[in-house]
């Protein structure tokens, strides 16, 4: 079959099974919002139009890797707890498959009762245009209307949040507006809603004399189930040099109770991203997403899904079908398929098979995770004599949770299970869960692992506990091996923090990582964290990070010697005003030791010290525009109330989102 006349049978074939009709929207159409259903952490299903049947509503989108997140977390729950039955709090998690499965202990071991949809494929977070920065919050109206956003979060942001609230309790429904004002949010365009969202980024460095100017437009338009959008993507020049100004992204979007068709662009994922997982990440300049036909459905107990595409980077046609049964009880069964084709030679072609099961299961103390996957051994993108072997993976979770206790274990087992390679000429198409810890400090991001879904085993346990008084401990260990039993990443962490010291909040942490590739060696991180409330609006955060690195040495088979590149130190250092609600200023400062040029492991690194200074203003309608000046190393940055994920450089900076 012609691939058009594929993606018209399996769109058919996914609604002739599950017994589709169309129907209605569940509300009525003078919600003119887009409607979403995601799985919570605790495996309850959400709804946003009957959501919003009851009541106004805030979706608020966090992360645990996220440390402006976790701070924010205690308010909203308050928030939910003084306004139940009145106002519903939608915490949406937006964590990877890398830590989702950590999630559910975290907010049963912090005792939280909100609602927490799990945004694991980052379908809605892309809708509502979060673009990566978090945490970020919209309120509605019961009628779907925006009254209020806001990005990132400070000390005494909640009050400002608190107020709003209030005033829309005050005024009820019917005094609530249909359009936006000028600072931001969603507008009307005839009986449909515009959203736009623009993320632009203007550097100079002083060292290069060179200039980058990189923005993102990125706009929808929904009317009653129906949605369109495109994202222009203009560079002059990028951070890689080129030049270009292009739609990157554009659909059409249908919905119509419980069936849905994309055509366009798209992205996913099935499961924990054993076989599939199409995403974008700005900040690493990684997307997989797909161009063809996206049908999803469901019916009853039974959801479906099926996409043909093609990526970016490769001329391959991609298949795929994803199956889900709701078995009772608080389990599922799912399973998924996938295939794709590539020229062989004049007159033939490749074929890769693979599939892949699951099963997931909820009870009152825990929840289990279990997906074993499979593919044949032609993998038409190598050409090593291993590729012609069949490739297997299993992942498996399962945590446990007992009063302020909560253990999560995960084990994982990769052999040559890497699909479509260089799908956008960087990453795989599929992106299994690699059971290391994303983390919330700089010098602990920064040796991140990289998954390699061709030769990987290991595993990782996480424990958390949340005492009396404001007290709380995390520890966390983390090993990952090849095939041959050869370790490649280890690694341990802790913290035990106050939440209430008087006037002060403080943590402490300590880390250990052994990483035995790309010349890298064993550190040893402490860390210590101390925020004084100066009043209820405004705080002041002092932060300082210490690693120790031991280097492996080095065997010149050439010279017939061993080189020793000796240790060397590191310190960061922030420390942070933060005026409630708009305002945020910081300095940061970087120091080291590096005497010796083997003690450079970055490519162009220079001698310290890094000092920089960067002024945030969060605007009202949320969005942000920050300034930076200085120095710094390539690694997560948290200034500002948001995490951004920055290069090495030197010169200013000036970057920002702007929602209209």
């Amino acid at each position: 079959m012609r691939p058009r006349m594929i993606s018209s049978a399996l769109a058919l074939a996914v609604g002739c099974a599950l017994g589709f009709a169309p129907s209605g929207p569940v509300r009525a159409a003078t919600v003119q919002v887009p409607n979403w259903q995601l799985t919570c952490a605790d495996g309850a299903a959400v709804d946003f139009h009957e959501t919003l049947a009851k009541g106004p509503v805030l979706v608020a989108f966090w992360a645990l890797w996220c440390k402006p997140c976790l701070k924010e977390l205690p308010h909203l729950d308050r928030l939910a707890r003084a306004h139940e039955g009145r106002l519903t709090v939608l915490a949406v998690n937006i964590d990877s498959q890398r830590s989702v499965a950590k999630v559910a202990p975290y907010l049963h071991g912090q005792g939280y009762a909100l609602q927490v949809p799990l945004d694991t494929a980052g379908d809605l977070a892309r809708q509502m245009q979060v673009g990566g920065s978090v945490p970020f919050l919209v309120l509605y109206d019961r009628d779907g209307n925006e009254v209020y956003r806001h990005l990132g979060y400070k000390e005494g942001d909640e009050l400002h949040l608190e107020k709003e609230v209030a005033q829309l309790f005050a005024e009820g429904p019917a005094a609530q507006p249909a359009t936006r004002d000028d600072e931001g949010g969603t507008s009307v365009l005839g009986e449909g809603v515009v959203s736009l969202t623009d993320q632009f980024e203007y550097s100079y460095s002083t060292e290069s004399q060179r200039e980058i100017v990189e923005n993102w437009l990125d706009v929808s338009y929904y009317l009653d189930g129906l949605r369109t959008g495109i994202l222009l993507n203009s560079q002059q020049p990028s951070e890689e040099g080129g030049r270009r100004n292009e739609i990157r992204h554009r659909f059409f979007e249908f919905t119509s109770g419980d069936f849905a068709v994309r055509a366009g662009h798209f992205y996913g994922m099935f499961g924990r991203g054993l076989l599939f997982a199409a995403y974008e990440n700005r900040g690493i300049r990684v997307d997989t997403a797909l161009d063809g036909v996206l049908v999803g459905a469901r019916r009853g107990r039974w959801a479906a899904s099926c996409f043909t595409g093609t990526p970016s980077a490769r001329e391959i046609d991609i298949r795929g079908l994803d199956l889900n049964v709701d078995l009772g009880r608080g389990w599922r069964l799912g399973g998924s398929g996938l295939t794709h084709l590539a020229p062989a030679s004049p007159g033939g072609t490749n074929r890769e098979l693979a599939g892949a099961a699951r099963l997931e299961g909820r009870y009152p103390f825990g929840a289990s995770y279990l997906e074993c996957g499979w593919k044949t051994g032609y993998d038409f993108e190598s050409a090593a004599d291993d590729a012609k072997q069949p490739g297997r993976a299993w992942y498996a979770s399962t945590s446990v949770c007992l009063g302020p206790l909560a253990l999560s274990l995960e084990a994982k087992d990769y052999d040559r299970f890497a699909i479509v390679r260089g799908a956008d000429g960087k990453v795989t198409l599929n992106n299994p869960p690699s059971l290391t810890r994303e983390h919330l400090y700089t010098l602990l991001s920064r040796n991140a692992h990289n998954l390699n879904p061709d030769d990987e085993t290991g595993g990782q346990a996480e424990l958390t506990w949340s005492g009396p008084r404001g007290w709380s401990l995390l520890a966390c260990a983390n090993r990952t091996d090849r095939q041959d039993g050869t370790y490649v990443f280890e690694e341990a962490y802790g913290h035990v923090e106050k939440a209430v010291l008087g006037r002060y909040r403080a943590r402490g942490a300590y880390g250990f990582q052994d990483v035995t590739y790309e010349g890298k060696g064993t550190n040893h991180f402490v860390i210590g964290e101390l925020t004084l409330d100066l009043d209820e609006t405004r705080s002041l955060l002092l932060q300082a990070e210490h690693q120790h690195t031991i280097l492996e040495p080095v065997y010149l088979s050439q010279l017939g010697g061993v080189l020793d590149p000796g240790a060397f130190d590191t310190e960061f250092f922030t420390l942070e005003l933060a005026l409630a609600p708009h305002w945020t200023f910081a300095g940061v400062l970087e120091v080291n030791n590096k005497v010796l040029p083997e003690q450079q492991t970055e490519a162009g690194e220079k001698e310290g010290p890094f000092p920089a200074v960067t002024a945030s203003y969060a605007t009202k309608g949320g969005g942000n525009f920050t300034v930076w000046l200085g120095q710094r190393q390539a690694g997560q940055i948290c200034t500002g109330g948001i995490c951004k994920l920055e290069p090495a450089f030197e010169g200013l900076e000036i970057f920002g989102t702007f929602r209209y």
